[in-house]
């Protein structure tokens, strides 16, 4: 991709590769129709089954555009790790953690929120999964809250169903607990929020949206696996996005790839696509001392290496990587520690997608360094046919 054309279609699609912008149409159809209609009708989900029993699942409904013209204005820390107005906002976590033996996991939880323009009412979502990875096993759970949420003077407090969040200032602590996995987890953040493209504000034809991340939080707390309660300490990857936009999911998409290597940076990389084929590109470098530096599309390949195919969805997923990064001299694969870590709980089904832990093998300016990462992959499961 050329300069010029990226600087060019920068402002008109860059929203789409932003974590979970699919999905927010899920929570859009799933969740605003709720808060605003009233009880929802149950929907059977696609295999596997949830971990536990969920909160009802709403009724689809018509996806809404953007409501207003928005002026931007700097992103203020702690004040907007709050909940804001604006109709679709989301607080996102990712990581590793070990036990006192030394097992490994991965894990993933999200809130999303959805407010009615008209009127301020409010939906959540709440999705979580743990990846055990010693014992190749991976377990997922969804709740849903149709109630608006009372907010402290300072930060975020969050009940969804059972499920719980709560942080300011940068740190935050989670309650997830089902039938067969729990987590009781406080992340703490050791480097200032990181500012996605450049300013932490974009803007699209079809809205606009301000975004930040946590880059690197220290992980402690408690899991439950298999009925036993484990001291796990790790780190987590956090992403919090508010704006008026809306992407509307399969068989657009996007692949996105958080890293965090060994000497201590972190690497975001987006690559969205467009139902006609085209593919925008772009990155974001943390140093150490937690300087950002933003990477244009044309400085950045990514090759897909394999393919995996879902049993539960027939969605065909980029299974293996190889992402270079020539002016930076970052080179690396990543592989699936596990293929199937496609969540299959997401609503409606065109936004279901993949949050997987892979293994890497990296070079950094020369030098091998080890790490870890998350991937998520959005728009490759199509929706089922629907029944005549």
């Amino acid at each position: 991709m050329h300069a010029p054309y990226f600087s060019q279609t920068l402002s008109r699609h860059l929203l789409a590769p932003l974590r979970q912008a699919a999905i927010l149409a899920m929570v859009i159809v799933a969740v605003l129709a709720a808060a605003c209609a009233g009880e929802p009708t149950p929907t059977p989900t696609p295999e596997p089954t949830p971990t536990s029993t969920p909160t009802a699942t709403p009724s689809p409904t018509a996806i809404p555009g953007p409501t207003s013209a928005h002026t931007p204005r700097p992103i203020s820390l702690p004040a907007d790790e709050a909940p804001h107005a604006d109709p679709l906002e989301w607080w996102y976590y990712s990581g590793v953690m070990e036990d006192k033996d030394g097992s490994d996991y991965g894990f993933h939880f999200v809130i999303f929120q959805v407010t009615n323009p008209e009127n301020g009412d409010t939906g959540y979502m709440s999705h979580a999964s743990v990846f055990d990875i010693d014992a190749d096993h991976r377990e997922q759970a969804v709740r849903f809250g149709f109630e608006s949420q009372e907010q402290p003077a300072s930060g975020f407090d969050f009940a969804i169903s059972d499920w719980t969040l709560s942080g300011d200032a940068g740190t935050h602590s989670f309650v997830a607990t089902t039938d067969n996995f729990a987590f009781d987890l406080t992340v703490q953040t050791t480097k200032p929020a990181v500012l996605h493209n450049r300013t932490g504000y974009l803007e699209a034809l079809n809205g606009w949206t301000y975004y930040y991340s946590w880059t690197d939080m220290d992980l402690r707390g408690t899991l439950t696996v298999n009925g036993q309660d484990l001291h796990v300490t790790g780190e987590a990857w956090m992403d919090h996005q508010w704006g008026d936009f809306v992407v509307s999911g399969y068989p657009s998409g996007w692949q996105w790839f958080a890293v965090s290597t060994d000497n201590n940076y972190e690497l975001m990389v987006a690559a969205a696509r467009e139902s006609d084929g085209q593919v925008i590109t772009y990155s974001t470098l943390v140093d150490p001392s937690g300087v950002a530096t933003h990477i244009d599309g044309e400085d950045i390949t990514i090759e897909v290496l394999s393919v995996w195919t879902s049993p539960h969805t027939g969605g065909e997923y980029p299974a293996g990587w190889r992402i270079t990064i020539p002016p930076h001299d970052i080179s690396m694969t990543l592989t699936p520690l596990l293929d199937d870590q496609e969540f299959t709980l997401a609503f409606p089904p065109n936004t279901i997608y993949w949050e997987g832990l892979t293994e890497t093998d990296i070079t950094f300016r020369g030098e091998p360094v080890g790490g870890s990462a998350y991937v998520e992959l959005v728009g490759y499961a199509p929706p089922p046919t629907p029944t005549p």
